[in-house]
């Protein structure tokens, strides 16, 4: 995800840090829900190893986190952690998750994805994207990763050809940039929700036109990080075994399957940002008690 634009945020040391830290874990606590995922669903998340995913997706937003906050100029790193710790607490994303992900599909399609995903295939699949997306999390190794994806077209033309029938097939891109505007929106909401007027808070619809300007270099950066992850997650699997995939994303199961995953992230990434801008916003206010 693109950061949120900076704005003149700067400060000192802030006072009043323990009612600080008290406000920002009632902020970090998980919203209250009774969504649960049904056995069916819940067998699924198991197949497609839910729990390890969102804990790579944890740490991925730990570090996002972080840097957002140096750029932000965020300088209280007690309750920094504090707060990211809470907002991307994994329980609370699966809870989320699975609220967003409820209902989406037929029982037939859980249960012929369920079964795609739990054959020796399957499993494979889960775990090579698992580790590869683990694996990016390493600076060389994306740096290498987006080297290779940036010459795929002239070596491994036939192998970028597929997986680009794969992206096309599941609408990753569209889906990308729809989710990654609608985190940034939720965002900047939530700074501007609990920002003063030493904030200078953009409006919401100064937020959407920022946005929309922004989309097309939202766009490009989607591409780019979907050859390059795809590329090495799915490096060991044969043309054969990728095709397999892609005739399955191509069924009704598959195609059920995936809008259900990416309304389920939507869900899941709107309300994490949202979270965090709100607490920002509380932790920029401090500093310039």
């Amino acid at each position: 995800m693109r950061r949120a634009r900076n704005g003149n945020w700067g400060g000192g040391p802030g006072r009043g840090l323990c009612a600080l830290i008290a406000a920002l874990a009632l902020l970090a606590l998980p919203a209250v829900t009774s969504a649960e995922p049904s056995p069916a669903e819940g067998r699924l998340f198991d197949a497609v190893s839910l729990d390890a995913l969102l804990g790579v997706i944890h740490e991925e937003s730990m570090v996002q986190g972080r840097q957002l906050a140096v750029d932000m100029q965020i300088a209280e790193q007690g309750a920094l952690e504090l707060l990211l710790a809470g907002v991307y607490s994994p329980a609370r994303m699966r809870r989320v998750f699975a609220e967003g992900f409820a209902g989406r599909m037929t029982p037939e399609e859980l249960a012929d994805t369920t079964e795609f995903f739990a054959s020796p295939l399957g499993v494979r699949i889960v775990g090579l994207e698992i580790s590869g997306r683990a694996a990016l999390l390493d600076p060389e190794v994306e740096a290498a990763s987006r080297e290779r994806a940036a010459t795929a077209s002239d070596a491994e033309p036939a192998r970028l050809a597929l997986l680009q029938r794969f992206i096309e097939v599941n609408a990753l891109v569209d889906s990308n940039v729809v989710g990654s505007m609608n985190a940034q929106f939720a965002f900047m909401m939530g700074l501007a929700s609990i920002a003063d007027t030493q904030t200078s808070p953009m409006s919401e619809d100064e937020v959407l036109a920022d946005l929309w300007q922004q989309e097309p270099e939202i766009r490009r950066t989607s591409v780019d990080w979907l050859v390059s992850y795809l590329l090495l997650a799915y490096d060991p699997l044969s043309d054969a075994e990728l095709e397999a995939y892609v005739a399955f994303s191509e069924s009704p199961a598959g195609q059920a399957y995936n809008r259900a995953v990416f309304a389920a992230f939507d869900a899941l990434f709107a309300e994490s940002w949202g979270r965090l801008g709100r607490g920002f916003a509380q932790l920029m206010a401090g500093e310039r008690l």
